[in-house]
Order: structure tokens, then sequence, then C-alpha cells
């Protein structure tokens, strides 16, 4: 007898546990479906508002991406079914559809490359770094997109002021592209310690 009640109060003990476990998760579903509508609050409040920063980095997206590659570029942001935001940037048809020249390797560099011009040059106004630096993302582009590109980042640096560094190979360079002499920081090369970043040999 002693054997069952106790048996019996273990159940009964399981039991008042997984009733709290319950509770909990009900808790925390709610909490998270609190969460989830206050994203798609501010979400909608954020795209739909205009003259913000998310619409000023937009617009600016879709003009690098004019100048630069001479098509029609878009950055979205929408909620999936966990409640997460899923940012898109890449280009559209004139019908405003996604197109596939998005997703090939010749054009991902260059529209991560634009999607940071647009952020800083959306933040000069605040408290914000002013400058961008990157490393390559010119070689896979043709000599005229390259041109477009230089050209661009050259005008519109001075134009906000914030500062562009670009490192890339000489060869990455259209044939007909020339350099300031005061536009060029350093020439690296493989030719003894002064063409290292540093001037320092490995170690």
């Amino acid at each position: 007898l002693t054997v069952e009640i106790n048996a019996l109060k273990q159940k009964l003990e399981v039991s008042r546990e997984i009733g709290e476990l319950k509770e909990v998760i009900t808790d925390k579903q709610q909490e998270k479906n609190d969460i989830v509508k206050s994203i798609k609050i501010n979400r909608d409040y954020v795209v739909k508002t205009p003259g913000n920063i998310y619409s000023n980095i937009k617009e600016m997206f879709k003009v690098f991406v004019k100048n630069v590659l001479d098509k029609n570029g878009l950055l979205t942001t929408e909620q999936n079914k966990e409640g997460h935001l899923e940012y898109w940037a890449g280009l559209v048809n004139n019908q405003g559809q996604q197109t596939s020249e998005s997703d090939g390797h010749s054009y991902q560099k260059i529209l991560c490359m634009g999607y940071d011009i647009s952020v800083v040059s959306s933040y000069l106004d605040k408290n914000f770094i002013r400058f961008i630096y990157h490393d390559g993302g010119l070689e896979t582009l043709d000599d005229r997109k390259k041109n477009n590109f230089l050209e661009f980042i050259d005008w519109y640096s001075n134009l906000m002021g914030f500062q562009y560094i670009l490192t890339l190979i000489d060869t990455d360079l259209p044939p007909d592209y020339k350099f300031a002499d005061d536009d060029i920081v350093k020439v690296l090369h493989d030719d003894g310690n002064d063409g290292l970043l540093f001037k320092m040999a490995p170690w």
C-alpha cells in the first residue's frame, strides 16, 4: 500500500510539473506573439513613413543601381511566417518584379557595395561612421560598369563628404581609367618590403 501511495504521489508531482510547464509555454507563446505583432507594427510604420532613414536608404540604393548598372534596383523588408524580418536587395524589371540577375556572381558583390554606400550616406547627419572600405568588387563587371562605378563613387563621396577606400589589382581596372595621383594611397607589390602594407616582412 505504501508503494502504491508513493507512486501516486510521484504521478501527482509529475502532473503538477507538467501543468506548470504548460503555463510557462503558454506565457512564452503569448510573449512571442506580442513581439511578432510589435515587429509588424514597427515594420509597417517604417516602410510607410516617407523621408525616414529607411526610405532614404531605399532611394539611394535605386540611384546607385541605375547609375552604375543602368538597371532598376529595389530594397525590401518583409516579415516571414516566424515573424522575423527578411531583407532583399537586388534587381527588378520594369514591372517591379525580382529578376534572377541579382543572384548571379557578377552583380552580388556590387549590389552589396551599393547597399553599404546607401546606408552610410543616409546616416551622414547622425553620429555614424563616415568611411567605407571595400576589398575588390569590380573584377566581375564589364569595363563600362567599372567606369560607371568609379566615376559615381568619386563624385558621390565628394558630394556627400565621406571617405571611400577601395583595394583592387590593376588588371581589374578598365584599360582607359586613370586615378589621380592624390587618389592613390598605397601601391602594393611583392617586390620587397616597400610593397607591403606596413612595410614589414611577414612573420
